[in-house]
């Protein structure tokens, strides 16, 4: 990254902490090339959009921020009126900031802050790391394209969500391909511990060393089609291997009734959905960890299974930044015959394919975040 005095003092606006972006914010801070403060916006234990797993509080830590009020009658990310900040510009100003980056656009308080900084002449980057689904209707694809025209630059973790920018007018040399934060100090396969409780899960579900795991993990759902993975795998017949998934959900019991019908020669087990602490020793468990279906979560998982150098088995609706994910199998979306394809292929070579390491994503993310504010603000790297 460039000299501190080459970049702006950056506020950075997020609606609460996360595991993720609190483990990039102390490495920014440790790197110590940019000047920056973390303005959160709701409170954790507020917030109704944690992932499956995330800890209900969590604190920062490491670096500068601080929590601005929040007067909205009833809190939440979910809801335009859900965050309502009426400190949040003196708070920016008092801090001096010249230059603001926001991870959303959804709420009243987005649209009065990008307003707000418009008419103070502060450039603003927008971190399109959510909410640029191609099938937004009336109110909120009018408002995305609203806030697309009045940011200074873009930056966006996969190339789906770059096409999704260049359709909206953004010009190609205002996207930035940023990838997105995972929580490294956690998924990290190094940690004696993690791989310890994995060990020890094996031993517990009666899994010989030799037997392939096929790990499902996420929300048990029509949408999901993880219905669709069990049949598949109840098809192959392979006693080699076996099924774990692992979550919760409506279509539980179905899921369960449909495996006490296969065959007793196929290992088939179902875990609950892991605690955050525990979801790293679950993906160490597994040779490969399957995503059958599009969602926040399966690009998430994708991130940190790819982190810990496990392989993956991904239907190919996900949008997932390919450089920073080492897919080894990819089947096209709710095609049966192509899934079973590719998990026979996943089963046989499970342990024999070679995972490159998962490239640096925090200085990756640093140095557009960078090369996002010369652009914004018209400095030249030193």
């Amino acid at each position: 990254m460039s000299q501190p005095s080459s970049l702006p003092r950056l506020a950075i606006v997020l609606s609460r902490p996360t595991p993720e972006h609190d483990s990039w914010f102390r490495w920014l801070h440790a790197a110590g090339a940019l000047s920056f403060r973390v303005f959160y916006l709701i409170e954790p234990h507020e917030s109704r959009a944690r992932s499956p797993g995330e800890p209900i509080a969590y604190s920062p830590k490491g670096y500068d921020w601080e929590w601005i009020e929040n007067r909205a009658r009833n809190p939440s990310e979910l809801r335009f009126f859900g965050l309502r900040n009426p400190t949040l510009h003196a708070r920016i100003e008092d801090w001096g900031a010249q230059a603001i980056l926001v991870f959303d656009y959804a709420q009243l308080t987005h649209v009065q802050l990008i307003l707000w900084a418009r008419r103070r002449g502060l450039p603003v980057i927008f971190a399109s790391h959510s909410r640029l689904s191609s099938d937004a209707k009336g109110p909120q694809r009018l408002l995305r394209a609203w806030i697309l025209r009045r940011v200074s630059a873009c930056l966006t973790d996969n190339d789906y969500k770059r096409t999704q920018l260049l359709a909206q007018g953004i010009p190609s040399e205002r996207i930035f391909a940023a990838p997105r934060p995972i929580h490294r100090e956690h998924f990290d396969p190094t940690l004696p511990v993690h791989q310890t409780i994995a060990l020890a899960l094996r031993v517990e579900l009666g899994l010989a060393a030799d037997t392939r795991v096929m790990l499902y993990h996420g929300p048990l759902t029509r949408e999901s089609r993880v219905g669709q993975l069990l049949e598949v795998f109840i098809d192959l017949a392979r006693t080699d291997a076996a099924l774990v998934i692992c979550g919760e959900g409506p279509e539980k019991p179905e899921l369960l009734a449909r495996a006490a019908r296969a065959s007793d020669t196929l290992q088939l087990q179902f875990l609950p959905a892991p605690q955050y602490t525990e979801i790293p020793s679950r993906y160490l468990f597994a040779d490969v960890v399957v995503l059958t279906a599009s969602s926040a979560h399966a690009e998430r998982t994708a991130r940190n299974v790819a982190h810990l150098g496990r392989p993956l088995l991904v239907s190919d609706d996900i949008r997932i930044d390919f450089a920073t994910v080492s897919t080894v199998w990819c089947f096209r979306a709710g095609d049966s015959d192509d899934l079973q394809k590719q998990l026979l292929h996943a089963i046989d070579n499970a342990r024999s394919v070679s995972i490159s390491p998962t490239p640096d994503t925090h200085a990756r993310a640093a140095e557009s975040l960078s090369a996002a504010l010369r652009a914004a603000t018209g400095k030249s790297k030193d």
